[in-house]
């Protein structure tokens, strides 16, 4: 099998959950004969038997493809075809990371490139878990699943005779490994990645921010107090906050004439409640505050909207000493620095949540995690276990062909394989 094609293939895997559900006996069968290749690997303490296989480009498409895909209206000639199909496989070859998971039960699972692909669960599958309801693979998971296992036991010769661990340590591709580099070196790679990185931070809010985290005046426990807290007391810091940033990239608005309409304008708005409060009753703001843990699935502290990892939070916060604010958001540094800056100004106690990691990502200081191709570069910490690394990337074709990002990152060695005894 050559990797264009498993490529394909790869793609329609682990592009919708139905798919893969393994309920055909043949496929059943083929499942379980690579399951049974790999079955003399020594398993990790969660299960997984991985395993790299490398798939050759293979030859060109021959003009009968090419003149199928001008025919589906996908390129204007075969020339333009044959053009996007050479840009796109560059490479003379390809690493892909194949790793079986089973449980005493016999639910198995097949993950290639960290991404979930195929399964089978002996219970059965009820509905559109089913691939024989929903999604007709025919010969095509056969296909998948026969060049798995001819692939799977060329790699295991290797283990066999001994030379898999120099092979792959010699060969693995840099875009499979896990890596490290710092942010600084990156912007002298890429000049003008710095300025795209700071989104207009400036030099001196930059100095700012940093020498208040040297002296610690952004932790907690170095910040006064206050007496009260109210939905109105909230509303007038977030819109300091807001004044301070700016309109930006993510959305925010500064067209409302209130303290709470701007909240209102830029919040996530699954407030619970929080707007509906009296604004200067602190009797009010505790009973709503004090009881609630997880809010009814609200955000009221999401101010600036954004995904799961590109949000901005600030909140009140309450222990013996008083109320004081918060402010947490590692992935909008812009957002976060100049919301502290401006509320400190303003008198106001506020401390930041991964303060080091947020001034050391503005200097350029820290270092940014290289995570393998087919890892999502968000929540990736429990890879760098013991190292303060929030910030995560995947390697492209201008990282690899960029000769000071490759001088400059550093890359582990694949995880030597072992059998099972």
């Amino acid at each position: 099998m050559y990797y264009p094609e498993f490529t394909n293939y790869l793609s329609w895997l682990t592009g919708n959950r139905g798919h893969y559900a393994i309920t055909h006996a043949d496929d059943k069968v083929l499942l379980g004969e690579l399951f049974s290749v790999m079955k003399m690997i020594k398993a990790s303490n969660n299960g997984w038997r991985t395993i790299y296989i490398s798939l050759e480009r293979g030859p060109e498409p021959d003009d009968e493809e090419c003149q199928e895909m001008v025919e589906l209206g996908e390129y204007e000639s075969k020339e333009s075809y044959l053009e996007s199909w050479r840009e796109y496989n560059a490479m003379p070859f390809r690493f892909y990371r194949i790793s079986a998971g089973e449980n005493e039960e016999g639910f198995r699972v097949l993950s290639i490139d960290y991404r979930y692909a195929m399964e089978y669960d002996p219970r059965g599958y009820e509905g559109f878990h089913s691939s024989d309801i929903s999604f007709a693979w025919g010969d095509e998971l056969q296909t998948v699943l026969k060049g798995l296992i001819e692939d799977v036991r060329i790699s295991m010769a290797k283990v066999l005779d001994g030379t898999y661990d120099d092979w792959l340590k010699e060969n693995l591709p840099a875009r499979n490994r896990l890596g490290r580099i710092r942010r600084s070196d990156i912007w002298e790679a890429f000049p003008g990645s710095r300025d795209s990185f700071l989104e207009g931070l400036a030099d001196d809010e930059i100095h700012q921010y940093s020498e208040a985290v040297d002296r610690g005046l952004t932790k907690r426990e170095n910040i006064g107090r206050l007496e009260r807290m109210t939905s109105g007391e909230f509303f007038r810091a977030c819109a300091i906050g807001y004044r301070a940033v700016g309109e930006s990239e993510y959305g925010l608005r500064l067209r409302a004439d209130s303290d709470k309409g701007l909240y209102l304008e830029n919040a996530d708005g699954r407030d619970d409640g929080l707007t509906e409060l009296p604004e200067e009753d602190s009797d009010a703001f505790d009973e709503w505050s004090g009881g609630k843990k997880d809010f009814n699935g609200g955000h009221p502290w999401e101010v600036c909207r954004g995904g799961n990892s590109t949000h901005v939070d600030f909140f009140p916060i309450k222990d013996e000493r008083g109320w004081c604010f918060g402010v947490r958001g590692k992935h909008r540094m812009l957002e976060v620095v100049r919301f502290y800056l401006a509320i400190s100004r303003a008198g106001l106690p506020v401390y930041v949540a991964d303060d080091e990691a947020i001034r050391d990502g503005i200097l350029g200081k820290d270092i940014v995690g290289i995570v393998p191709e087919g890892v999502f570069p968000r929540y990736c910490e429990s890879l760098f276990p013991n190292e303060m690394i929030v910030d995560f990337t995947n390697l492209d074709l201008e990282d690899e062909e960029n000769a000071v990002f490759m001088a400059k990152a550093v890359f582990d060695d694949p995880d030597p394989i072992a059998l099972e005894e």
